[in-house]
């Protein structure tokens, strides 16, 4: 149960999807905007959405790619694309709380729509650098129903993407408590990709990884513990995930 003072700020859930460079050569972004991009390769899964041409967010050096989609029912997705090949193919998002499903039926708020510059720059405890430094871009827009308003925030560097949620059920109220039932937040990858993963664990603490196709995990119905490691395949460039 969430009071209201903190729902406005709440971070619901994310999802970090780290992109490693592929083994194909990587081409410098474009700085002419005249220049045609390369069309985008793989299969995005898109049938019955639309591409919200607004709601598009790029890497600082513009090989990462996020697009938001949504459908007639007002459900939103997001793909994201390295070097413009599909990783993510188009994956829903939304939340469920104790007293209703808010993962369809929404409306873009179009004066929310913006696109920031931001930088990373703290110290680590401990990990494989002392200090972090680097820019990233981040895609800010809220959808609305009725008195209910949802802040996505998608954010995009050189290395990954990561989103959340800022989630106000009325945004009427001040005193009202919401309870999060479920987290909505999905991740489809090309049909090409390989995975290794581990079982289901409640610390998510590594053990066995197991390799796994698409196919397999498809047909398996089992539930598998992040983090997880993939490749895309042929299909999608070879691309190497973490999620």
């Amino acid at each position: 149960m969430v009071s209201k003072r903190f729902a406005k700020k709440l971070m619901a859930g994310s999802l970090a999807a780290v992109m490693l460079m592929t083994s194909a050569s990587i081409l410098p972004a474009a700085s002419d905007e005249n220049v045609v991009k390369a069309a985008v390769k793989g299969d995005e899964a898109s049938e019955g959405l639309t591409a919200v041409d607004k709601l598009v967010v790029t890497s600082p050096d513009g090989k990462i790619k996020v697009q938001i989609w949504n459908d007639a029912d007002g459900a939103y997705y997001y793909s994201t694309y390295l070097n413009d090949c599909v990783v993510i193919q188009c994956s829903p998002f939304g939340l469920e709380t104790g007293d209703y499903d808010y993962r369809s039926g929404y409306d873009l708020d179009e004066s929310s729509v913006k696109v920031v510059d931001g930088k990373y720059d703290y110290d680590l405890i401990q990990g494989p650098v002392n200090h972090v430094k680097k820019d990233y871009k981040e895609l800010d827009f809220t959808l609305t129903q009725g008195d209910t308003r949802m802040t996505m925030n998608f954010r995009v560097d050189n290395e990954g993407v990561a989103y959340r949620y800022q989630f106000d059920a009325d945004s009427t109220r001040d005193d009202e408590a919401i309870s999060i039932t479920n987290e909505d937040s999905n991740f489809i990858l090309p049909d090409s990709s390989t995975l290794w993963t581990i079982d289901r664990s409640a610390t998510y603490e590594a053990s066995t990884y197991t390799e796994r196709t698409m196919s397999q995990v498809k047909s398996a119905n089992a539930t598998y513990s992040t983090p997880i490691l993939a490749n895309t395949g042929a299909d999608a460039d070879n691309a190497w995930v973490l999620l």
